[in-house]
């Protein structure tokens, strides 16, 4: 039997990956939600939601009382959390598409929470990051902070892309926020709740 020359050849793909509850591999938003404390008719704002994995879970912790902006650079992974909150019949999901690297972020009043999940390996201005962060939290705001573990992982970013401990707790300290909790989110991230 002959091989076909324009045939892709993928890696083998283990389904076990994905079962969480085997794994522990994957994060699960509800969990990881709860554990920062996250309450009904809370102001979040999710940055770089990409096509909502928190975003939606969050809108349905902060219920009708609370507002979830989800923010991204890009439009059509806000057009899926539009499809996705309209779907899950969500009245709360504000889509806002920004460029936090260049564009000043202003909402009509101060967040209790700024989601930063897996974004800060994929910006290049970091600062940027935690200065539209800090702009737009009230005085007892919190931030919620996910980042890739930087070392080998069966799932996630090359490593050498990924941010170091070392690199967000000087980013934390510049921008004087303090770590009031620190835990493990799956296998392959690490979480940080801030407050100033």
């Amino acid at each position: 039997m002959q091989e076909d020359k324009n045939k892709i050849k993928l890696p083998k793909f283990d389904p076990t990956l994905f079962e969480e509850e085997r794994s522990g591999l994957l994060m699960d938003p509800e969990k990881v939600l709860e554990e920062a404390g996250i309450s009904e008719g809370e102001k979040v704002a999710d940055f770089g939601c990409g096509i909502g994995f928190y975003t939606i879970p969050a809108a349905k912790k902060v219920g009708e009382r609370g507002i979830v902006f989800a923010l991204d650079v890009n439009k059509d992974f806000l057009d899926v959390v539009k499809s996705k909150a309209t779907y899950e019949n969500l009245s709360n999901i504000k889509t806002i598409l920004i460029d936090l690297e260049k564009v000043p972020l202003n909402l009509e009043e101060p967040i209790d929470w700024v989601l930063v999940i897996d974004l800060l390996y994929q910006v290049q201005d970091k600062e940027k990051i935690f200065e539209q962060a800090k702009r737009i939290l009230s005085k007892d705001g919190k931030v919620l902070l996910i980042e890739w573990k930087k070392e080998e992982t069966p799932l996630g970013p090359p490593v050498k892309d990924r941010v170091s401990k070392e690199e967000l707790l000087n980013l934390i300290k510049k921008y004087n926020f303090q770590i009031i909790k620190e835990f493990d989110v799956g296998r392959c991230h690490k979480g940080y709740i801030l407050t100033f």
